[in-house]
């Protein structure tokens, strides 16, 4: 059983269960841990490469958007343009799915949180401590983080604003 438990992480006394699917994959030891950092920090690991690919997506949307201006401009009929020489308006709906994925990624990918990273001799981990705050339970976290018999601990003096 699991001191403190998210869908992705359990914490016991002694090891960091990561969990998939209510299971453990991979289990890390305390003695295996060099250094843990909580800060505040984007929720999401590769949130460059996933505001990046959303501004594109943006883009090519806006594009679209700019060309079906131009088209119903140009040739002043609004049945052509809005099906998109037969596509049946599935390309209305594409340039509209391509602008709400690619806001939705940019909000995402920008989102900042509670996080902690937690390095071994020879990889790191990040994990999300956004449930932690949700359910207001983690200042019980940060002391039981704060009791483990780990040198190198890097916690935030206070959590408001988080």
């Amino acid at each position: 059983m699991y001191q403190y438990q998210t869908n992705e992480v359990g914490f016991c006394y002694n090891q960091i269960d990561l969990l998939r699917e209510g299971y453990a994959y991979k289990v890390i030891d305390y003695a295996d841990v060099t250094r843990i950092i909580i800060k505040r920090g984007y929720v999401i690991k590769n949130w460059i490469f996933s505001l990046v690919f959303s501004l594109v997506l943006m883009l090519t949307s806006s594009f679209m958007i700019l060309n079906l201006i131009v088209n119903i401009v140009e040739f002043r009929n609004l049945s052509l343009i809005l099906f998109m020489d037969g596509s049946k308006g599935f390309g209305i709906m594409a340039v509209v799915f391509l602008m709400a994925f690619g806001v939705y990624g940019s909000i995402i990918s920008l989102k900042k949180s509670l996080i902690m990273i937690v390095y071994t001799e020879n990889k790191s981990y990040f994990f999300s401590l956004e449930f932690f705050l949700s359910n207001g339970n983690i200042s019980n976290f940060l002391i039981f983080i704060k009791n483990l018999k780990i040198t190198n601990i890097t916690i935030p003096t206070t959590i408001s604003g988080l």
